[in-house]
């Protein structure tokens, strides 16, 4: 891993830890660590190498009703919504029958998780085809904001040219009547 994805990972990692600590209400490595069931000492090398527990985190965050989306993205809320409860409880007990559309980021992570966990072809490839559509995400958002800013250049090309459309009318009404300051003096 290099070493500028490290740091990456190490930054993700202190994000993610620090909302975990928001729903615990602590500030305590020790507390997190207990509540995701590892060793201080495993809580730590993972910290050191930015890798976080995610089966630990998803399975805590679903037995205390803390939202995956929101603890892995910071984005939605802390706890759960209702119908994201009915998801946890048809997971773990089977007896909720609620369609879904998509599946949720929780349930997509448990997936993705397997399958790199698996060490099997499914897995490289995973690993490999989620680089290449980060890669691919990130190149389309540097393209959508250089877009915006050609659309940006495009309306001020237009101004300018409506501007240099009429500072030629001006000048050719000024050489049609012959200078027009000149024959004012005369």
């Amino acid at each position: 891993m290099s070493k500028a994805m490290n740091e990456n990972a190490k930054k993700y990692f202190e994000e993610v830890i620090d909302r975990i600590k928001i729903a615990l209400n602590t500030d305590k490595d020790t507390v997190v660590a207990e509540a995701l069931n590892l060793q201080i000492t495993a809580f730590y090398n993972r910290r050191k190498n930015g890798s976080l527990p995610l089966k630990n985190i998803i399975n805590w965050a679903n037995k205390k009703q803390v939202s995956v989306d929101w603890l892995v993205t910071g984005k939605g809320f802390l706890v759960l919504t209702d119908a994201e409860i009915d998801l946890v409880k048809k997971n773990n007990d089977g007896h909720h029958d609620i369609p879904t559309d998509q599946p949720t980021i929780t349930e997509l992570i448990t997936k993705t998780i397997e399958i790199l966990e698996s060490k099997t072809v499914y897995g490289n490839a995973l690993s490999a085809n989620i680089q290449a559509f980060h890669k691919a995400a990130t190149l389309e958002q540097k393209f959508n904001e250089l877009q915006v800013g050609m659309n940006k250049m495009e309306g001020r090309i237009t101004a300018v040219e409506a501007e240099n459309s009429k500072l030629r009318e001006q000048i050719k009404d000024i050489s049609e009547d012959g200078g027009g300051m000149v024959a004012n003096k005369a």
